[in-house]
């Protein structure tokens, strides 16, 4: 019987705050963006840039991001805008966004300067998550696992997040996929059941044909489109990563909610190379153009986790809850950390059956 758990069951369960890349500050009297710390939970990063952008009067893609972050959490990351923001200004705003589950807010100016963040210009992120649901005995082995293994590895595939959001269809590699084949049609049909926010004052194609199909694309913020081709990368990563696992190493499969299966290694010793590199591909902003372009990425992570408590869960009756901390480079996913320990826990107690 595999160890049960539960995370996100509540927002504040999974708190990320971005380890930002700073800017240059310079004084506000010679700057033109403003660099905003933001706060927000029940929104992805790119809902968040349109409502600022709203807000402030700014056209799509001024609003800037260094990274992105899910609906499912309470996260925490800066932003640029090329305007001067005062105090005064995030008041007026931070009383727009405060509904219980859909919230957010600027928490400060960091500072000014003369140019844009750049998007994945960022060290990483900390987490700190609240493992849910178990009972005793998993919650003491999950605690004792993370103190005892000073450095934890998992391998680095992408999880499902990458390709949806929470009560859509996971599809947004499909979106990519029909962009890099110019099947513009396609991409709209399966831009249109992703549940993509913020579009309100983008028309519709007024026929679903190549050109109206593709210009649709052209008037969106293109990180968005980018995001869409990123993702079809994300999906061709993880399909050679698993290629090479199984056919270099000893390996399981298992099965990985909205991806598939995925093998990882049985035992806890293993040889591999630490990067793998991919052919993808990436999108030209001015002439829409895609071109093949290789990408590298770490086939495994190392990190240490922090438990900081184990206490009975006031959510779940009978049940023990686990909180803990950590730090994750920039694109790596805590949730495929966090499933692939139970994976490795859940069969070190079935042998000792």
């Amino acid at each position: 019987m595999e160890i049960s758990y539960k995370i996100k069951q509540k927002k504040e369960d999974f708190i990320v705050n971005e380890i930002s890349l700073q800017p240059n500050f310079y004084p506000r009297c010679k700057s033109n963006f403003s660099y905003l710390w933001i706060e927000k939970r029940g929104m992805t990063t790119f809902d968040a840039l349109n409502k600022i952008l709203e807000a402030f009067n700014l056209n799509i893609g001024d609003a800037v991001a260094q990274g992105l972050k899910d609906e499912d959490g309470v996260t925490s990351q800066l932003i640029s805008v090329p305007k001067i923001i005062f105090k005064r200004d995030l008041k007026l705003f931070n009383k727009n966004f405060t509904l219980n589950n859909y919230k957010l807010q600027i928490k400060n100016i960091v500072g000014y300067g003369l140019n844009s963040l750049v998007p994945r210009s960022l060290h990483g992120n900390s987490f700190q998550l609240i493992i849910r649901d178990l009972n005793k005995k998993h919650a003491e082995a999950f605690y004792n696992y993370c103190i005892n293994q000073r450095f934890i590895s998992f391998f680095n595939y992408y999880d499902n997040q990458r390709f949806g959001i929470v009560g859509g269809p996971y599809n947004t590699h499909l979106i990519g996929r029909a962009i890099i084949n110019n099947q513009w049609v396609t991409a709209y049909k399966e831009f249109s059941k992703s549940r993509n926010s913020g579009l309100s004052n983008i028309k519709k194609p007024i026929k679903m044909d190549y050109s109206h199909c593709k210009k649709f694309f052209t008037q969106i913020n293109f990180a968005k489109v980018r995001f869409f081709i990123s993702s079809y990368n994300s999906y061709l990563w993880n399909k050679e990563a698993s290629a090479y696992i199984s056919k270099t190493v000893n390996t399981s499969q298992y099965s990985f909610s909205k991806i598939g299966l995925l093998p990882l290694v049985k035992g806890n010793i293993f040889k591999v190379y630490n990067i793998l590199s991919i052919k993808g591909y990436e999108i030209n902003k001015n002439t829409y153009r895609i071109s093949p372009k290789e990408f590298m990425r770490n086939l495994f992570i190392t990190t240490t986790i922090f438990p900081t408590s184990i206490k009975r869960d006031d959510l779940n009756n009978n049940k023990y809850k686990v909180e803990i901390s950590f730090f994750l480079p920039t694109g790596c996913y805590a949730t495929m950390l966090i499933k692939q320990i139970f994976i490795k826990l859940n069969n070190s107690l079935c042998l000792e059956k």
